[in-house]
């Protein structure tokens, strides 16, 4: 499928192989409730922190893609002190 202009929901065989995630897909996996989800889609919590969390919206329904959150957990990742 293709989704370069987020035009069309996902099909049914990409939620099936999990390559978009819902919201309770991304709790289960990562941990993040759906209200720290909210939080951090909204324009107010991008603008605070600089970091957003990447997400596609059709209508009312949410989508995350599988990479683009693995992406952006390595983009957002603090690196330990290497202390001697």
């Amino acid at each position: 499928m293709q989704n370069d202009t987020n035009t069309s929901l996902p099909s049914e065989q990409e939620l099936n192989s999990k390559i978009w995630l819902t919201p309770d897909d991304l709790y289960n996996e990562f941990g993040i409730t759906k209200r720290q989800q909210t939080t951090m889609r909204c324009k107010n919590y991008r603008k605070r922190t600089g970091i957003a969390l990447p997400f596609t919206k059709f209508g009312k329904r949410v989508f995350y893609r599988r990479e683009s959150i693995y992406n952006w957990l390595s983009e957002n990742e603090i690196k330990g002190i290497k202390y001697e």
